[in-house]
């Protein structure tokens, strides 16, 4: 009876000794391919790089109002046009913007990108709630895109006075229509 070695490679020796199988079993626990290295994993670099790299800048208070407009005049159109998933996410957005603007006054730290929403005051965040679509008809959309521009108008009331004013009719009207 003929015995067959458990891997093909193992009747092939590399040059430092080691087998081809060996080898990639380093490979994958180090990084590296070679088995007499440290068994200690590495970082990629790219996750090194990530780590390295400074936080990002919060965005402005200017921002922040700017991309709200912007989503309340898409969300508008998508009504409009008859396309509710469009509709849904620019509403999202609206309200995201708002609720970023709730966390800007200090001691608060703006909840960019969700980070820290759950640490707002439960009697700030409650009202958005009624913001959240939960439908795609054409009059929930309407609905929630009302709401969402009520709280963002009131938030930038809070943060630009001058600017709310300005602003408070045409969103209006963009929920309306």
């Amino acid at each position: 009876m003929r015995v067959w070695p458990a891997w093909p490679s193992d009747r092939v020796a590399l040059a430092n000794g080691s087998r081809p199988h060996e080898r990639a079993r380093a490979s994958s626990i180090t990084g590296t391919s070679d088995p007499g290295r440290s068994t200690r994993a590495e970082l990629p670099a790219a996750v090194r790089r990530e780590r390295e790299r400074p936080p990002a800048a919060l965005p402005s208070v200017d921002e922040l109002i700017g991309f709200g407009w912007l989503y309340a005049l898409n969300a508008r159109a998508a009504i409009a046009r008859g396309k509710p998933w469009p509709a849904e996410y620019w509403i999202s957005g609206l309200r995201d913007q708002a609720l970023a603007l709730a966390g800007l006054p200090a001691p608060r730290r703006a909840p960019v990108y969700a980070r820290g929403i759950d640490r707002l005051p439960r009697e700030v965040v409650a009202p958005y709630e009624r913001a959240l679509v939960g439908s795609l008809a054409p009059d929930e959309l309407r609905r929630a895109l009302a709401i969402a521009g009520e709280l963002f108008i009131s938030e930038v009331g809070e943060a630009a006075p001058e600017l709310a004013e300005r602003l408070r009719a045409p969103l209006r009207e963009a929920a309306e229509s």
